[in-house]
């Protein structure tokens, strides 16, 4: 997994990287503004975003919603000394997964972290098994598609001319003629 930790205060941002490379072997990218964020976004497309929601060219909220699409759902905390219920509702409408108060400790980064790789074991899961269902369906129709085509050539072609060679090779159907090898 990748992590990227975004705060305009430098200091946070390392004590945060320092913690989450001492408890796991990820890489974590570090960005103090917006639009560095964005560029790292773009470049290495973490799994994990630790956004700071008071930053002085935008709010980590409208970073989170422009950089949030279909194709790019990453697992967010936004952290913020100040959290009030409009706050904290603001924060579900974006996509946030985790919300911490500062100060915390090296616990709420513990938990942080339990939680994201929960969530990306379980979405590396579902993939393998859409990309599983995906490629028996594909098997399937081709299977179904060269089994009906077989049955027209057969059937087509005067009793010599069926001299085909049909094998089954682990799901790929051969078809050659006997003549030519």
């Amino acid at each position: 997994m990748k992590f990227l930790v975004i705060d305009d205060d430098a200091n946070v941002c390392d004590v945060i990287a320092a913690h989450i490379s001492i408890r796991t072997k990820d890489s974590v990218l570090v960005a103090c503004s917006a639009a560095e964020a964005r560029l790292l976004i773009r470049e290495h497309r973490p799994e994990v975003l630790i956004v700071d929601f008071k930053m002085p060219e935008e709010t980590g909220l409208d970073l989170i919603r422009s950089v949030r699409s279909p194709g790019y759902q990453p697992f967010i905390v936004l952290i913020s000394a100040m959290f009030d219920n409009e706050l904290a509702l603001q924060s579900l409408r974006a996509g946030v997964c985790i919300a911490m108060a500062k100060p915390f400790g090296e616990e709420a980064i513990d938990v942080v972290l339990e939680r994201a790789t929960e969530q990306y074991s379980a979405a590396e899961q579902m993939e393998k098994e859409i990309e599983t269902e995906v490629a028996v369906k594909i098997l399937s129709l081709v299977k179904e598609h060269a089994l009906s085509g077989l049955a027209k050539i057969v059937g087509n072609r005067p009793r010599k001319a069926q001299s085909h060679v049909v094998k089954n090779l682990g799901g790929l159907i051969l078809i050659h003629g006997g003549k030519h090898g």
